[in-house]
């Protein structure tokens, strides 16, 4: 295995090192770079087709990625850096059983890669395979930061609140690996679990505060606030199915059966869970699919959203249905079977959606505002414009209200079809709320076998991961009543009284 000791043997090598080193210290574009390098300099240098394909697969181009991992995995079938950056790239591209089979070959090498083991036990807890996490941790002892709050998060979703605070107490947050703003976040759930609301309400605040201090993003609710103002002067909107010509040109299909959208924490995933639990349906995996087309298109007409939506060129449907297709070709999205096209924040390309894909359906999850807000607040997400809003509570409410608001200037005049979902419905009769789903879709699905399949090793991109192998629960319902003087300042603008 290459290391930074190493003695260099090539320029290959020298920069598949400088490589390795960037993807050590999370310097994803510099690792890329530097594997670029080294694949320049020796086409056939295995591990740097690995982490090459590693970073085109992160940077969305999943088909290059996948064939130079490929390719080094038939170089080097057992090479230790090869089966990593497979392993880790598999689970990029959502293919969580090809991810798990590619690492346990790796950590079963004589000297396997030192990161193979902890990431291996952080996708078996992802992919809810918490006994094997937990194996894996004891065998190989792996104690370091990473895998100390990975010990944390298995014995809190085993029931061992205690337990886990005592390990997240002896983690240092200033040794390599430790984040301080997921370690906050985990004592926080683990205070939450206990009933200790204000030592939880401390803890997810600090977690915030840091989240907050590392993201750039301005807030974005003036931008939803223009989209509804748009919205309203549009007025009604007359339904139109695809023509005959549109959809040939469109290789014949039509779009996504539905897109699901919301705001975060509403049950978008625990809908899509349900939808695509059968065979029949599959979902894009929040792949930003439509927000990318529309940039695409505006990048080809010199256009902004907000003039496409005010003045729609009749080029425009089918640029973006081009633009969309391609969009999941490079992701690998299988659009040959009937597609879901889940993510909560795509509320905001509604007009999109009803230009270029009038036939397809519109499903809204709806939560009641404090719930949804203080589950938004309480979770760690990725640092994108839409998701920093989250890191501060009244952040988290005027995004709540500006998705809210948006859809609401959009409901009565939209020329789609669309079904709202309310989250305290689904949980409670999850039968035949998901009978009303698949009835509007035309699915004909089978609630009772949806409700009791398991979660497969697919890789889902939500802190939802935690329920996908369990029944639709009530356990969130009325949880902001816990912290009802916490959410006090923003209750008004919620519309809740106390």
């Amino acid at each position: 295995m290459v290391g930074r000791n190493a003695t260099f043997h090539s320029e290959a090598d020298r920069w598949f090192t400088r490589a390795v080193a960037a993807e050590d210290t999370h310097d994803r574009p510099a690792a890329r770079l530097h594997a670029q390098q080294a694949v320049r300099s020796d086409p056939q240098h295995p591990g740097a087709l690995a982490l090459l394909g590693l970073g085109q697969i992160r940077d969305g181009d999943r088909r290059s990625g996948r064939a130079n991992q490929h390719r080094a995995a038939q170089l080097a079938p057992d090479d230790p850096n090869v089966l990593h950056f497979v392993g880790v790239g598999s689970w990029e591209r959502e293919d969580g059983r090809q991810a798990i089979e590619t690492l346990s070959r790796a950590v079963e090498l004589d000297s396997p890669h030192p990161s193979s083991v902890p990431v291996l036990a952080q996708i078996l807890e992802l992919s809810n395979q918490t006994a094997e996490a937990q194996n894996l941790l004891d065998r190989f002892a792996a104690s370091d930061a990473a895998s100390q709050l990975l010990r944390a998060r298995l014995l809190r979703r085993s029931g061992a609140y205690d337990e886990a605070l005592e390990v997240l107490d002896r983690i240092d947050p200033s040794a390599e690996g430790a984040d301080p703003r997921l370690i906050h976040a985990e004592r926080a759930r683990c205070f939450d679990l206990s009933d200790r609301t204000e030592e939880a309400w401390e803890q997810v605040t600090l977690a915030n505060q840091i989240a907050a201090q590392r993201s750039p993003h301005p807030p974005i609710g003036p931008w939803f606030d223009r989209l509804a103002t748009l919205q309203r002067r549009r007025g009604p909107q007359r339904r139109v199915g695809m023509a005959d010509a549109d959809r040939a040109d469109a290789g014949s299909w039509s779009g996504p059966r539905a897109f699901v959208v919301g705001f975060p924490r509403s049950g978008t995933t625990l809908i899509e869970r349900l939808l695509t639990s059968g065979k029949a349906v599959t979902s894009t995996r929040e792949v930003e699919a439509i927000g990318q087309a529309v940039a695409q298109v505006g990048a080809a007409t010199g256009r902004g959203y907000l003039e496409l939506l005010s003045a729609p060129q009749p080029s425009d449907p089918q640029a973006i249905r081009a633009a969309y297709q391609r969009v999941l070709d490079t992701h690998l999205i299988d659009y040959s079977s009937l597609l879901i096209d889940k993510l909560p924040l795509n509320v905001m390309y509604l007009g999109a959606i009803e230009l270029a894909f009038p036939d397809s359906a519109l499903i809204v999850a709806r939560r009641h505002p404090a719930d949804a807000v203080l589950s938004a607040y309480f979770e760690q997400f990725a640092d994108n414009p839409g998701m920093a809003q989250l890191n501060s509570l009244g952040g988290a409410a005027r995004l709540y209200n500006s998705v809210i608001g948006l859809w609401e200037a959009v409901r009565d005049d939209t020329a789609l079809r669309w079904l709202e979902v309310n989250y305290e419905q689904l949980v409670a009769n999850p039968e035949s709320e998901t009978t009303r789903i698949s009835d509007f879709l035309g699915l004909g699905l089978d609630p009772t076998v949806l409700l009791t399949s398991r979660a497969t090793a697919a890789r889902i991109n939500t802190p939802s991961y935690t329920h996908a192998n369990e029944p639709a629960h009530q356990r969130s319902v009325g949880r902001w009543q816990r912290y009802g003087h916490r959410l006090a300042p923003v209750l008004g603008t919620l519309g809740v009284r106390p």
